[in-house]
């Protein structure tokens, strides 16, 4: 635990785990240290707090890919079974992910995380939250100056509930290449405190067809769901060419502002 493992410039096939404190830190994000996965394998890179807390690890400077299309694999997965399970306060930077089912994965909790200058490309979903249920397990966790783009489905999808998640001049863009009905660029359930600072947002499932009659039957830029939504800040954005650009799903919305 503790130690820092360096990868310099080459291509690494790998699926490993790291313990408490651990750091895994690469030449750059693009073209120099680039891991992918074996056959076979569920992810490249997990911290899995399932039987022992995990806290402090951090993901530097590497392109974590999928070229040979593995099936159901993740490009880095945070596992924890509910929010007994301590996973918090990592550190994900520079770090570029394309190709697999989900980017990044979340389950359980996450605390007080932060992801600076990451961009999710062409996953299924760019980075998938399923928190624990039935109490606040993803609270606290900043992103910065990070990208979400050209993803089948949602570029963020967060349910379960969370408090205080803060996105800041984060790129939301391409997204819904599907162009399903009723599917977001960003989709949040049960937001308390949730803040977009300058964020970008645009054609997330702009090939949708146009349903005038029913707004959730469009493409859609964030979406909004759950039971509640409390003290949503969106300030200084640009959100363009979506059918609708904010959706508020059939939930009770208090506080906050746009701008």
């Amino acid at each position: 635990g503790g130690k820092t493992l360096f990868v310099p410039k080459g291509v690494y096939v790998t699926s490993f785990e790291l313990g408490y404190g651990q750091q895994v830190v690469g030449e750059s994000a693009r073209g120099s240290t680039l891991l992918k996965p074996p056959v076979g394998a569920s992810y490249v890179i997990t911290i899995n707090a399932t039987v022992n807390p995990r806290q402090h690890c951090q993901i530097r400077n590497m392109t974590i890919y999928n070229p040979g299309n593995v099936t159901n694999c993740d490009g880095i997965y945070f596992n924890s079974a509910n929010v007994s399970d301590i996973n918090d306060s990592h550190y994900v930077e520079n770090v570029y992910i394309n190709g697999f089912r989900y980017g990044v994965y979340v389950t359980g909790r996450q605390i007080l995380t932060t992801y600076r200058n990451v961009e999710i490309d062409s996953c299924i979903k760019g980075m998938n939250v399923v928190s624990d249920p039935a109490s606040y397990s993803y609270n606290l966790n900043y992103f910065e100056m990070c990208r979400f783009i050209s993803c089948e489905e949602e570029g963020i999808r967060i349910t379960g509930y969370n408090i205080a998640n803060k996105f800041t001049s984060c790129n939301v863009e391409g997204n819904n290449t599907n162009d399903s009905a009723g599917i977001a660029g960003m989709y949040i359930e049960n937001a308390e405190g949730l803040f977009l600072d300058n964020p970008y947002f645009e054609s997330n499932g702009d090939g949708t067809v146009v349903d005038a009659g029913t707004a959730m039957n469009n493409s859609i830029g964030l979406r909004l769901a759950g039971a509640h939504c409390f003290n949503l800040r969106i300030e200084n954005g640009w959100m363009v060419t979506s059918g609708v650009l904010i959706a508020i799903d059939n939930l009770s919305l208090w506080g906050g502002h746009i701008s």
